[in-house]
């Protein structure tokens, strides 16, 4: 992880480096603390842990309004603003946390959505403090990517899963292997707590002023523009797993969970690094650039992706009976699977932001709606009976999400189809170079 240097930040290719070595050090630790949950929490309150997880971060999403990318538009126009923009994020995280607690107390209470290991006030109190964590974590998050400063991103995203890795290890040995789902959520919200005091130390002397009513007001007007895109988006993200929660057992959910899980800590150490650094890298960048720029970033794209696949069949069928236990056989078929129906979603990530970099909301609001499109009519037509079912629907939903966003692409001028686009030895060598940190995309 490189420290960047004020508002210009990091170099590019040590943005994406520096990412893309805290997503691997994420991935794995992520894949540890996954291992114990499992192992400690077994296939249904596994199930239970990550339906309260996946509520609170969805309602945190889609209540965001988008205010924090707003944020890095504004701040990144104007580099000189942070310092008096901070205390305005700041509340607007607060405000945002508020109501969208109040709307997930609406549909727990209403909705009767909820796992029945936990009661709806635990349910409700996780849900509420995972919005807060959500919020306080983009705002801060947001004033050092709008200086292309991704130290204590990066550092914050390794701090918080190493210290819920440790935390759950140690309730794991204190409770004799017996743990709830509703205390390993709690050792959750406590990992988050160094990351928060890290930034509030970083910060400290920003954090208190006057509001900005301007500032909060152009935000918002942008951020509303882009909200759309990423509320579908969000949805069509976790589509399959909302489905599922309603469609099966909890021990098939839970299954479903560790296979998810094993796979996406893998592709999460591309998307995270691409969603991180590409929408403020490309903001703004001449359309010559831009084009050549997203040109080599999709080359390298397919071919880590590839790499993934590759490492993924090798090592997925050993790792998972091996590591999760006996309990989780089944999740093994459904790891293979999911394998094969994530590798589009790096390149969909890159074409996604490319899109949103331009201003536009549309391309990326088409991008999600095909992909819920696709999903929904996919589960009328089957029910998602078996776990197949939902993962080669998955598949295709991501293919043609992403085919929908690359051709308003090709209609703006960001990319030109051809050969070109196809990764070659001089790509490899390429990549291989940035990795050793000899070379730098620009």
């Amino acid at each position: 992880m490189t420290r960047g240097t004020g508002a210009a930040g990091a170099s590019p290719a040590r943005a994406f480096l520096g990412t893309s070595l805290s997503s691997v050090a994420v991935a794995l630790l992520t894949f540890v603390s996954g291992v114990l949950i499992a192992r400690a929490l077994g296939p249904e309150a596994r199930a239970d842990y990550g339906t309260v997880l996946l509520i609170g971060q969805t309602v945190a999403t889609l209540g965001c309004l988008s205010f924090f990318d707003g944020a890095i538009v504004r701040l990144r126009a104007e580099p000189g603003l942070l310092g008096s923009a901070l205390p305005s994020m700041l509340f607007a995280g607060l405000a945002i946390s508020g109501i969208s607690a109040g709307a997930a107390f609406v549909v727990l209470s209403l909705g009767g959505i909820g796992p029945e290991g936990m009661t709806p006030a635990r349910v409700l109190t996780i849900a509420a403090l995972i919005i807060l964590d959500t919020m306080l974590w983009q705002c801060f998050s947001a004033a050092e990517r709008s200086r292309m400063d991704f130290f204590l991103v990066n550092l914050s995203r390794v701090l918080s899963p190493a210290a819920f890795s440790l935390l759950v290890a140690v309730a794991w040995i204190v409770q004799g292997g017996d743990l709830s789902a509703w205390l390993v959520l709690l050792l959750f919200l406590l990992s988050r707590l160094p990351v928060l005091v890290v930034w509030s130390l970083r910060y400290a002397r920003q954090i208190v002023g006057p509001l900005s009513w301007s500032f909060l007001c152009d935000t918002g007007r942008i951020g509303l523009k882009l909200h759309m895109a990423i509320a579908v988006g969000a949805i069509a993200g976790q589509l399959d797993r909302l489905i599922a929660i309603g469609a099966w057992p909890k021990e098939l959910l839970g299954q479903y969970f560790v296979a998810f899980s094993a796979v996406g800590a893998g592709y999460g150490v591309i998307t995270t690094a691409i969603n991180t650094v590409l929408f403020p890298y490309l903001a703004g960048m001449a359309a010559a650039e831009r084009q050549e720029r997203v040109h080599l970033i999709l080359r390298l794209t397919v071919l880590i992706s590839g790499a993934t696949v590759l490492a993924g069949l090798c090592i997925l069928p050993f790792a998972i009976p091996l590591l999760y236990g006996a309990d989780y056989l089944a999740a093994t078929p459904m790891a293979m699977g999911l394998l094969g129906a994530l590798a589009v979603v790096p390149i969909r990530a890159v074409v996604l932001e490319a899109g949103r970099s331009l201003g536009k909301g549309r391309p990326s609001v088409e991008m999600a709606l095909v992909s819920i499109a696709v999903m929904m009519g996919l589960y009328g037509l089957t029910g998602f009976t078996t776990p197949t079912q939902l993962i080669v629907s998955l598949g295709l939903a991501n293919l043609l999400s992403m085919l929908a966003g690359a051709r308003h692409l090709v209609r703006d001028g960001v990319i030109r189809p051809g050969g070109h686009l196809l990764p070659g030895i001089a790509d490899v060598r390429r990549l291989l170079s940035i990795l050793k940190k000899r070379h730098e995309l620009h």
